[in-house]
Protein backbone atom coordinates (compact mmCIF):
# COMPACT_ATOMS: atom_id res chain seq x y z
CA UNK A 1 0.00 0.00 0.00
CA UNK A 2 1.36 3.48 -1.11
CA UNK A 3 1.98 5.86 1.96
CA UNK A 4 1.05 9.31 -0.10
CA UNK A 5 0.43 9.81 -3.46
CA UNK A 6 2.05 13.38 -4.70
CA UNK A 7 0.12 15.52 -7.73
CA UNK A 8 1.35 18.37 -9.79
CA UNK A 9 -1.36 20.51 -8.72
CA UNK A 10 0.03 22.07 -5.86
CA UNK A 11 -1.71 23.09 -2.70
CA UNK A 12 -4.90 20.77 -4.27
CA UNK A 13 -6.75 19.34 -1.39
CA UNK A 14 -6.49 15.13 -1.83
CA UNK A 15 -9.35 13.61 -3.19
CA UNK A 16 -11.17 11.35 -0.38
CA UNK A 17 -9.57 7.92 -1.87
CA UNK A 18 -6.67 9.04 0.07
CA UNK A 19 -7.90 7.88 3.57
CA UNK A 20 -5.23 5.29 3.62
CA UNK A 21 -2.65 8.61 3.78
CA UNK A 22 -4.07 9.71 7.44
CA UNK A 23 -4.05 5.92 8.88
CA UNK A 24 -0.31 5.88 7.74
CA UNK A 25 0.55 9.14 9.19
CA UNK A 26 -1.01 8.48 12.57
CA UNK A 27 0.68 5.43 12.73
CA UNK A 28 3.64 6.45 12.01
CA UNK A 29 2.96 9.59 14.66
CA UNK A 30 2.03 6.78 17.03
CA UNK A 31 5.39 4.77 16.87
CA UNK A 32 7.31 7.64 16.94
CA UNK A 33 5.78 8.13 20.69
CA UNK A 34 2.61 10.56 20.00
CA UNK A 35 -0.24 9.15 21.62
CA UNK A 36 -3.40 10.06 19.09
CA UNK A 37 -7.01 9.29 19.34
CA UNK A 38 -9.25 7.69 16.76
CA UNK A 39 -11.03 10.41 14.86
CA UNK A 40 -14.14 12.23 16.16
CA UNK A 41 -17.29 10.91 16.82
CA UNK A 42 -20.32 11.90 14.34
CA UNK A 43 -20.86 15.72 15.30
CA UNK A 44 -23.64 16.15 17.43
CA UNK A 45 -27.01 17.74 16.27
CA UNK A 46 -26.29 21.56 15.58
CA UNK A 47 -28.64 23.48 18.55
CA UNK A 48 -30.27 26.79 16.59
CA UNK A 49 -27.97 29.91 17.13
CA UNK A 50 -28.67 32.26 19.50
CA UNK A 51 -26.57 35.21 20.57
CA UNK A 52 -24.28 35.05 22.46
CA UNK A 53 -21.53 37.19 24.92
CA UNK A 54 -17.87 36.50 25.47
CA UNK A 55 -16.42 38.15 28.12
CA UNK A 56 -12.74 38.25 29.73
CA UNK A 57 -9.97 40.07 31.66
CA UNK A 58 -6.09 40.98 30.59
CA UNK A 59 -3.76 40.06 33.07
CA UNK A 60 0.05 40.43 32.66
CA UNK A 61 1.45 37.20 34.01
CA UNK A 62 4.74 38.59 34.19
CA UNK A 63 4.03 41.46 36.99
CA UNK A 64 1.19 39.71 38.15
CA UNK A 65 -1.07 43.01 37.52
CA UNK A 66 -4.14 43.53 35.27
CA UNK A 67 -3.42 45.51 31.96
CA UNK A 68 -5.97 48.05 31.60
CA UNK A 69 -7.33 49.68 28.34
CA UNK A 70 -5.56 47.28 26.18
CA UNK A 71 -7.09 46.73 22.76
CA UNK A 72 -8.82 43.70 22.28
CA UNK A 73 -9.47 42.02 18.44
CA UNK A 74 -11.94 38.49 18.81
CA UNK A 75 -10.87 36.35 15.98
CA UNK A 76 -13.83 34.23 14.76
CA UNK A 77 -14.19 31.02 12.43
CA UNK A 78 -16.74 29.01 10.81
CA UNK A 79 -16.24 25.50 10.58
CA UNK A 80 -12.40 26.20 9.11
CA UNK A 81 -12.81 29.65 7.17
CA UNK A 82 -11.77 32.43 8.80
CA UNK A 83 -14.28 35.59 9.59
CA UNK A 84 -13.69 39.21 9.50
CA UNK A 85 -12.76 39.65 13.55
CA UNK A 86 -13.82 41.96 16.27
CA UNK A 87 -12.28 44.91 17.82
CA UNK A 88 -13.09 46.58 21.41
CA UNK A 89 -10.67 47.80 24.26
CA UNK A 90 -10.71 46.62 27.57
CA UNK A 91 -11.71 49.25 30.55
CA UNK A 92 -9.53 50.59 33.06
CA UNK A 93 -9.48 47.15 35.29
CA UNK A 94 -9.02 44.72 32.17
CA UNK A 95 -12.14 43.75 31.43
CA UNK A 96 -13.59 43.06 27.51
CA UNK A 97 -16.83 42.24 26.23
CA UNK A 98 -18.22 40.71 22.88
CA UNK A 99 -22.35 40.80 22.30
CA UNK A 100 -24.16 39.51 19.47
CA UNK A 101 -21.96 36.11 19.02
CA UNK A 102 -23.20 33.17 16.75
CA UNK A 103 -23.14 30.34 19.37
CA UNK A 104 -23.41 27.57 16.61
CA UNK A 105 -21.33 24.43 17.18
CA UNK A 106 -19.74 25.37 14.47
CA UNK A 107 -18.43 28.51 15.35
CA UNK A 108 -14.96 29.28 17.04
CA UNK A 109 -13.42 31.88 18.45
CA UNK A 110 -9.98 33.11 19.13
CA UNK A 111 -9.45 36.36 21.48
CA UNK A 112 -5.99 38.26 21.49
CA UNK A 113 -4.97 41.21 23.35
CA UNK A 114 -2.28 43.50 22.41
CA UNK A 115 0.46 44.62 24.89
CA UNK A 116 3.11 47.03 23.85
CA UNK A 117 2.42 46.87 20.82
CA UNK A 118 2.52 42.62 20.74
CA UNK A 119 0.07 41.08 19.97
CA UNK A 120 -0.80 38.08 22.62
CA UNK A 121 -3.55 34.86 21.40
CA UNK A 122 -5.43 33.16 23.71
CA UNK A 123 -6.89 29.87 23.45
CA UNK A 124 -9.79 28.89 21.08
CA UNK A 125 -13.25 28.25 22.26
CA UNK A 126 -16.86 27.46 21.14
CA UNK A 127 -19.92 27.45 22.89
CA UNK A 128 -21.23 24.89 25.04
CA UNK A 129 -24.75 23.95 23.45
CA UNK A 130 -27.19 26.05 24.42
CA UNK A 131 -25.08 28.37 26.68
CA UNK A 132 -24.97 31.87 25.93
CA UNK A 133 -21.72 33.41 27.96
CA UNK A 134 -18.29 32.60 27.28
CA UNK A 135 -15.15 33.71 28.99
CA UNK A 136 -11.93 33.87 27.66
CA UNK A 137 -9.53 35.25 30.07
CA UNK A 138 -6.25 36.74 28.54
CA UNK A 139 -2.76 36.94 29.73
CA UNK A 140 0.21 38.94 28.25
CA UNK A 141 3.86 39.21 28.99
CA UNK A 142 6.65 41.57 29.29
CA UNK A 143 8.86 40.67 26.12
CA UNK A 144 12.18 40.21 24.88
CA UNK A 145 13.76 40.11 21.57
CA UNK A 146 16.99 37.83 23.00
CA UNK A 147 15.89 34.26 22.03
CA UNK A 148 18.50 33.05 24.57
CA UNK A 149 16.19 31.38 26.55
CA UNK A 150 14.46 29.65 23.52
CA UNK A 151 14.62 25.82 22.99
CA UNK A 152 13.06 23.22 21.11
CA UNK A 153 12.45 20.28 22.96
CA UNK A 154 11.27 18.01 20.67
CA UNK A 155 11.90 17.34 17.17
CA UNK A 156 10.43 14.71 14.62
CA UNK A 157 10.39 14.03 11.33
CA UNK A 158 8.76 11.72 8.71
CA UNK A 159 10.63 10.65 5.44
CA UNK A 160 8.42 9.08 3.12
CA UNK A 161 8.61 8.18 -0.96
CA UNK A 162 6.14 5.94 -3.33
CA UNK A 163 7.37 6.77 -6.55
CA UNK A 164 11.02 7.81 -8.09
CA UNK A 165 12.32 11.11 -8.24
CA UNK A 166 10.61 12.92 -5.16
CA UNK A 167 10.37 12.32 -1.29
CA UNK A 168 7.17 13.76 0.79
CA UNK A 169 8.77 14.85 4.55
CA UNK A 170 6.85 15.96 7.41
CA UNK A 171 8.30 17.64 10.37
CA UNK A 172 6.63 18.31 13.47
CA UNK A 173 8.81 20.75 16.38
CA UNK A 174 7.75 21.73 19.94
CA UNK A 175 9.57 24.72 21.67
CA UNK A 176 9.63 25.88 25.07
CA UNK A 177 10.53 29.24 26.54
CA UNK A 178 12.94 28.85 29.74
CA UNK A 179 12.73 32.49 30.58
CA UNK A 180 10.03 34.63 32.29
CA UNK A 181 8.86 36.95 29.24
CA UNK A 182 7.53 36.48 25.92
CA UNK A 183 9.73 36.00 23.01
CA UNK A 184 8.63 38.44 20.25
CA UNK A 185 11.82 38.57 18.26
CA UNK A 186 12.11 41.41 15.41
CA UNK A 187 9.69 43.20 12.94
CA UNK A 188 10.70 42.78 9.82
CA UNK A 189 10.57 45.59 6.68
CA UNK A 190 7.36 44.29 6.02
CA UNK A 191 6.37 45.18 8.98
CA UNK A 192 5.52 41.78 10.44
CA UNK A 193 6.60 40.54 13.18
CA UNK A 194 9.30 37.12 13.09
CA UNK A 195 9.55 35.07 15.81
CA UNK A 196 10.88 31.52 16.18
CA UNK A 197 12.53 29.85 13.16
CA UNK A 198 13.60 26.76 11.53
CA UNK A 199 15.48 25.47 8.42
CA UNK A 200 14.16 23.56 5.10
CA UNK A 201 16.71 21.83 3.28
CA UNK A 202 17.97 23.21 0.16
CA UNK A 203 15.36 21.95 -2.77
CA UNK A 204 12.31 22.27 -0.46
CA UNK A 205 8.91 23.06 -2.08
CA UNK A 206 4.87 22.54 -2.14
CA UNK A 207 5.30 23.57 1.74
CA UNK A 208 1.72 22.92 3.05
CA UNK A 209 1.14 23.70 6.81
CA UNK A 210 -0.52 21.59 9.14
CA UNK A 211 -1.87 24.41 11.46
CA UNK A 212 -1.57 27.96 10.92
CA UNK A 213 -2.11 30.28 7.40
CA UNK A 214 0.99 30.77 5.93
CA UNK A 215 1.79 34.51 5.28
CA UNK A 216 -0.22 35.48 8.64
CA UNK A 217 0.77 33.28 11.17
CA UNK A 218 3.95 31.84 9.56
CA UNK A 219 6.23 33.54 6.76
CA UNK A 220 8.23 31.52 4.50
CA UNK A 221 12.19 33.13 3.82
CA UNK A 222 14.76 31.73 1.85
CA UNK A 223 15.85 29.87 4.55
CA UNK A 224 12.89 28.16 6.19
CA UNK A 225 10.20 29.00 7.69
CA UNK A 226 9.75 31.42 10.65
CA UNK A 227 6.35 31.95 13.12
CA UNK A 228 4.67 35.48 13.84
CA UNK A 229 3.21 34.79 17.24
CA UNK A 230 5.38 35.46 20.79
CA UNK A 231 6.34 32.55 22.50
CA UNK A 232 5.37 32.72 26.08
CA UNK A 233 7.30 30.86 28.41
CA UNK A 234 6.50 27.67 29.84
CA UNK A 235 7.38 24.26 28.43
CA UNK A 236 5.81 23.61 25.00
CA UNK A 237 4.76 26.40 24.49
CA UNK A 238 4.76 26.89 20.72
CA UNK A 239 4.07 23.96 17.99
CA UNK A 240 5.02 24.01 14.70
CA UNK A 241 4.14 21.05 11.81
CA UNK A 242 4.22 21.33 8.22
CA UNK A 243 4.55 18.92 5.04
CA UNK A 244 6.48 19.64 1.88
CA UNK A 245 8.38 17.85 -0.80
CA UNK A 246 12.00 17.83 -1.97
CA UNK A 247 12.76 16.37 -5.58
CA UNK A 248 15.88 14.35 -6.61
CA UNK A 249 17.90 13.00 -9.37
CA UNK A 250 20.75 11.13 -8.42
CA UNK A 251 22.00 8.62 -6.25
CA UNK A 252 22.09 10.98 -3.30
CA UNK A 253 20.05 13.84 -1.31
CA UNK A 254 21.13 16.12 1.15
CA UNK A 255 18.72 17.34 3.69
CA UNK A 256 21.18 18.99 6.22
CA UNK A 257 19.94 22.20 7.63
CA UNK A 258 21.37 24.46 10.69
CA UNK A 259 19.65 24.05 14.22
CA UNK A 260 18.78 27.64 15.75
CA UNK A 261 18.20 26.38 18.72
CA UNK A 262 19.12 23.77 20.97
CA UNK A 263 16.97 21.04 20.91
CA UNK A 264 16.50 17.98 23.47
CA UNK A 265 15.27 15.07 21.30
CA UNK A 266 15.13 14.44 17.59
CA UNK A 267 13.14 11.43 16.21
CA UNK A 268 12.63 10.45 12.72
CA UNK A 269 11.37 7.41 10.81
CA UNK A 270 11.95 6.53 7.08
CA UNK A 271 10.85 4.63 4.82
CA UNK A 272 12.58 1.65 3.97
CA UNK A 273 12.66 1.03 0.37
CA UNK A 274 16.69 0.33 -0.31
CA UNK A 275 17.65 3.97 0.60
CA UNK A 276 19.77 4.63 3.44
CA UNK A 277 19.67 7.78 5.65
CA UNK A 278 23.51 8.91 7.07
CA UNK A 279 23.51 10.95 10.13
CA UNK A 280 26.26 11.77 12.71
CA UNK A 281 23.98 13.41 14.95
CA UNK A 282 21.87 10.36 15.26
CA UNK A 283 21.25 6.59 15.94
CA UNK A 284 19.93 4.19 14.61
CA UNK A 285 16.99 2.85 16.72
CA UNK A 286 15.80 -0.53 14.53
CA UNK A 287 12.77 -1.20 12.32
CA UNK A 288 9.11 -0.52 13.03
CA UNK A 289 6.18 -1.86 10.81
CA UNK A 290 3.81 0.28 10.12
CA UNK A 291 0.78 -0.27 7.90
CA UNK A 292 2.31 -3.28 6.33
CA UNK A 293 5.25 -0.98 5.40
CA UNK A 294 8.80 -1.38 6.87
CA UNK A 295 10.59 2.57 8.82
CA UNK A 296 13.68 2.80 9.93
CA UNK A 297 14.16 5.05 13.10
CA UNK A 298 16.63 7.07 13.80
CA UNK A 299 16.89 9.55 17.68
CA UNK A 300 19.30 11.99 18.74
CA UNK A 301 19.48 14.03 21.80
CA UNK A 302 21.11 17.68 23.12
CA UNK A 303 21.91 19.03 20.14
CA UNK A 304 23.56 22.43 20.43
CA UNK A 305 22.38 25.93 18.81
CA UNK A 306 24.17 26.46 15.47
CA UNK A 307 25.12 22.84 14.93
CA UNK A 308 24.72 21.70 11.56
CA UNK A 309 22.17 18.25 11.59
CA UNK A 310 23.23 15.97 9.00
CA UNK A 311 21.13 14.33 7.19
CA UNK A 312 22.06 12.50 3.68
CA UNK A 313 19.76 10.23 1.92
CA UNK A 314 21.99 7.68 -0.04
CA UNK A 315 21.41 4.12 -2.54
CA UNK A 316 18.41 6.15 -3.86
CA UNK A 317 18.63 4.40 -7.05
CA UNK A 318 18.21 1.07 -5.19
CA UNK A 319 14.77 1.91 -4.18
CA UNK A 320 11.98 -0.12 -4.95
CA UNK A 321 8.26 1.10 -4.64
CA UNK A 322 5.25 -0.97 -3.86
CA UNK A 323 3.28 1.00 -6.55
CA UNK A 324 4.33 2.53 -9.82
CA UNK A 325 3.76 5.85 -10.42
CA UNK A 326 0.76 6.96 -11.73
CA UNK A 327 0.43 7.33 -15.88
CA UNK A 328 -1.07 11.08 -15.56
CA UNK A 329 1.91 12.31 -12.40
CA UNK A 330 3.86 15.13 -13.86
CA UNK A 331 7.05 14.20 -15.66
CA UNK A 332 8.73 17.09 -13.64
CA UNK A 333 9.29 16.06 -10.05
CA UNK A 334 10.09 19.72 -9.56
CA UNK A 335 6.01 20.55 -10.18
CA UNK A 336 5.41 18.01 -7.52
CA UNK A 337 3.86 18.73 -3.79
CA UNK A 338 2.95 17.07 -0.55
CA UNK A 339 -0.47 16.59 0.01
CA UNK A 340 -2.91 19.11 1.85
CA UNK A 341 -6.05 19.89 2.47
CA UNK A 342 -8.89 17.91 4.13
CA UNK A 343 -6.01 15.64 5.56
CA UNK A 344 -3.83 18.32 6.82
CA UNK A 345 -6.19 20.75 7.92
CA UNK A 346 -8.97 18.48 9.55
CA UNK A 347 -6.95 15.30 11.12
CA UNK A 348 -3.54 15.41 11.54
CA UNK A 349 -2.86 17.97 15.03
CA UNK A 350 -6.36 17.45 16.39
CA UNK A 351 -5.17 13.50 16.42
CA UNK A 352 -1.80 14.01 18.24
CA UNK A 353 -2.75 14.77 21.85
CA UNK A 354 1.23 14.44 23.32
CA UNK A 355 4.53 13.94 21.98
CA UNK A 356 6.87 12.04 23.78
CA UNK A 357 4.45 11.95 26.94
CA UNK A 358 3.35 16.09 26.90
CA UNK A 359 0.60 17.62 25.70
CA UNK A 360 1.01 19.08 22.15
CA UNK A 361 -0.35 22.65 22.74
CA UNK A 362 -3.72 23.04 19.73
CA UNK A 363 -2.38 26.85 19.00
CA UNK A 364 -3.65 28.28 15.55
CA UNK A 365 -4.86 24.98 14.02
CA UNK A 366 -7.85 24.28 16.79
CA UNK A 367 -9.98 25.37 14.24
CA UNK A 368 -9.19 23.15 11.25
CA UNK A 369 -9.35 20.42 14.21
CA UNK A 370 -12.71 19.38 14.09
CA UNK A 371 -14.69 17.30 11.32
CA UNK A 372 -16.34 18.99 8.73
CA UNK A 373 -20.17 19.30 9.10
CA UNK A 374 -20.73 16.35 6.44
CA UNK A 375 -18.06 14.11 8.44
CA UNK A 376 -14.25 13.65 7.64
CA UNK A 377 -12.37 10.86 6.91
CA UNK A 378 -12.17 7.58 9.08
CA UNK A 379 -8.84 7.38 10.19
CA UNK A 380 -7.13 4.03 12.56
CA UNK A 381 -3.90 3.32 14.18
CA UNK A 382 -2.84 0.17 14.51
CA UNK A 383 -4.52 -2.13 17.40
CA UNK A 384 -7.75 -0.72 16.55
CA UNK A 385 -10.15 -3.23 16.85
CA UNK A 386 -9.16 -5.11 19.67
CA UNK A 387 -11.01 -3.96 22.34
CA UNK A 388 -8.16 -4.74 24.76
CA UNK A 389 -5.89 -2.57 22.80
CA UNK A 390 -8.82 0.21 22.56
CA UNK A 391 -9.53 0.22 26.01
CA UNK A 392 -6.35 0.88 26.65
CA UNK A 393 -5.31 3.43 24.32
CA UNK A 394 -8.88 5.07 25.64
CA UNK A 395 -7.40 5.04 28.91
CA UNK A 396 -4.16 6.62 27.90
CA UNK A 397 -6.16 9.12 25.63
CA UNK A 398 -8.07 10.55 29.29
CA UNK A 399 -5.17 10.57 30.92
CA UNK A 400 -3.66 12.99 28.78
CA UNK A 401 -6.66 14.98 28.26
CA UNK A 402 -6.83 15.70 32.04
CA UNK A 403 -2.81 16.45 32.10
CA UNK A 404 -3.49 19.16 29.11
CA UNK A 405 -6.34 20.22 31.00
CA UNK A 406 -4.46 20.61 34.56
CA UNK A 407 -1.61 22.20 32.60
CA UNK A 408 -3.91 24.83 30.98
CA UNK A 409 -3.34 23.97 27.68
CA UNK A 410 -7.21 23.34 26.84
CA UNK A 411 -10.40 25.35 27.13
CA UNK A 412 -12.39 23.94 29.70
CA UNK A 413 -14.95 23.62 26.94
CA UNK A 414 -13.33 21.48 24.74
CA UNK A 415 -11.64 19.93 27.23
CA UNK A 416 -15.45 18.15 28.77
CA UNK A 417 -16.81 17.65 25.59
CA UNK A 418 -13.64 15.61 23.74
CA UNK A 419 -13.47 13.62 27.20
CA UNK A 420 -17.21 13.09 27.41
CA UNK A 421 -17.12 10.85 24.27
CA UNK A 422 -13.92 9.15 25.11
CA UNK A 423 -15.59 8.01 28.24
CA UNK A 424 -18.30 7.19 26.56
CA UNK A 425 -16.24 5.15 23.97
CA UNK A 426 -14.11 3.55 26.70
CA UNK A 427 -17.54 2.47 28.12
CA UNK A 428 -19.06 1.00 25.32
CA UNK A 429 -16.09 -0.98 24.98
CA UNK A 430 -16.28 -2.19 28.55
CA UNK A 431 -19.50 -3.60 27.99
CA UNK A 432 -18.99 -5.11 25.13
CA UNK A 433 -15.93 -6.93 26.73
CA UNK A 434 -18.14 -7.74 29.51
CA UNK A 435 -20.59 -9.20 27.21
CA UNK A 436 -18.30 -11.66 25.03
Amino acid sequence: MAAFKLTSRAYAPPPRSKAGLLAVLLALLAVLGLAVSAAWAAPPAQTPPAEGAITGQVKNETTGQLVGNAEVRLRRWQADVELSPLTTQADAEGNFRFEGLDTGDQVFYRAEATYNGVPFPGKFASFEPGAAQLSLPLDVYETTAEDTAITVDRFHFIIMSDQPGTFAILELYQFSNQGDRAYVGSVNKGGQRETVRVALPAGAQGLSLQGGTLGVDFLQTDGGLVATSPVVPGTDTFDMAFMYAVPYTGKTLSLNRPLHYATSSVNGLVLDAGDKLTSDALTFAGQRAVQDQTYLQYTGQNLKAGAILPLQLDDLDKMKFATPASPDASDSPAAASPPGGDLSQTALLWLILALGGIAVVLGLAYPRLRPRPQGGVAATSEGEGDPAQEQQRLLLTLARLDEAYQAGRLNEAVYRRVRARRKSELVEIMRRREES
